[in-house]
């Protein structure tokens, strides 16, 4: 029976679907008829399928339960944001009624995530079972970051004291996906909590890593400026100056190299931040970096007998006619007008897992 209502539905045959519905089912297809239900807001007017449910609900024989397969439909409903669906299925006879904190809040993740805000507060206010902002490690606080949701997040942070969410939960992984993704609004938000604070230098200054390595300048600077345990530059040994450097982003280069506490070496990494700007071709940043206090004795080194570069005492290039792909002969100019070298050409076979180190 789940199946010709299901078909009749997406047949675009409303009224049948509706006395379909109505129809006793025995108590197994009425409740894997009403899951089916919530799976169809792609293809269904929601009207109609609120009608459904409502009808599936409330047959005089074999009623739907909302509850059924421990709440999978106030899941779903909540993630396709069928609040009207949601609404039934918390309001439904209490022996049966959907429990807004089924499957460990699962439902207010999922609002969360799609940025459902009516339909999250309407599962933290649930008079009876209401959803805890905090459920799951905080797993709604997280998805809400990364999607840049920025109300949800503050519903959560602001939810009764006793089961708020907190900024600093799983160690700052909200914080860090907010980073990443550039919502400076959410960064602000998780720095700015008035209890449990996010801290910047959480999980080895990751979010400054994340922030460097996507080039959100502001965020960057954010987290270095954070009042209470800033993010440090130099953090995992100057990895975010590297992957910046990799990626072209210049201006965050500029800002950890020029960081008044704690700033990135350029150095750092047996050079590493030098060697991935040239292999990327990106000039400016090879000539800042080359420029830094801590590059002249320390990391380049011109050997005119073997007509190398070494970095770190790594020989990382030859000079010779021959350069590999990817490398920019941009580069090899820019380097020739500093007089550093005249030619550049990266050995190839180079150790990757100085640029994929750190914690990821």
């Amino acid at each position: 029976m789940a199946d010709v209502l299901c078909n009749a539905l997406k047949q675009d045959k409303s009224e049948l679907a509706v006395k379909l519905a109505a129809m006793p089912f025995n108590q197994e297809d009425a409740n894997e008829a009403f899951v089916r239900l919530t799976c169809l807001s792609n293809y269904v007017a929601p009207a109609t399928i609120s009608r459904c449910v409502q009808a599936v609900l409330g047959a005089t024989e074999h009623a739907a339960w909302a509850d059924s397969n421990d709440g999978e439909a106030l899941v779903r409903s909540a993630r396709s944001g069928d609040i009207d669906i949601v609404r039934l299925l918390l309001d439904a006879p209490p022996l049966h009624a959907a429990r807004a904190d089924s499957q460990d809040g699962m439902a207010l993740v999922e609002a969360a995530e799609n940025g459902h805000t009516a339909i999250a507060q309407m599962l933290l206010d649930a008079p009876q079972h209401a959803a805890r902002a905090d459920s799951r490690h905080g797993l709604a606080l997280v998805r809400a970051a990364r999607n840049g949701h920025v109300a949800i997040a503050r519903l959560l942070l602001d939810a009764p004291t006793l089961h708020a969410a907190r900024a600093d939960s799983q160690d700052g992984l909200a914080l860090v996906r907010a980073a990443e993704y550039g919502h400076t609004a959410i960064v602000r938000l998780l720095l700015d909590a008035p209890q449990h604070a996010a801290r910047a230098d959480s999980r080895h200054g990751l979010a400054l890593l994340r922030a460097a390595w996507t080039g959100h300048t502001a965020i960057v600077q954010m987290l270095l400026d954070a009042p209470q345990h800033a993010a440090r530059a130099d953090s995992q040994d100057g990895l975010a100056l590297v992957r910046a450097a990799m990626k072209g982003h210049t201006a965050v280069v500029q800002m950890l190299l020029d960081a008044p506490q704690h700033a990135a070496r350029a150095d750092s990494r047996h050079g590493l931040a030098i060697v991935e700007a040239a292999r990327s071709g990106h000039t400016a940043l090879v000539q800042m970096l080359l420029g830094a206090s801590h590059t002249a004795n320390d990391i380049l080194k011109w050997d005119r007998k073997d007509a190398a570069i070494y970095v770190g005492g790594i020989q990382v290039s030859t000079t010779g006619h021959h350069k590999p792909p990817g490398i920019n002969s941009a580069v090899a100019l820019g380097l020739e007008q500093l007089d550093e070298v005249r030619d550049i050409t990266f050995k190839s076979g180079m150790d990757e897992s100085f640029i994929q180190g750190g914690h990821a």
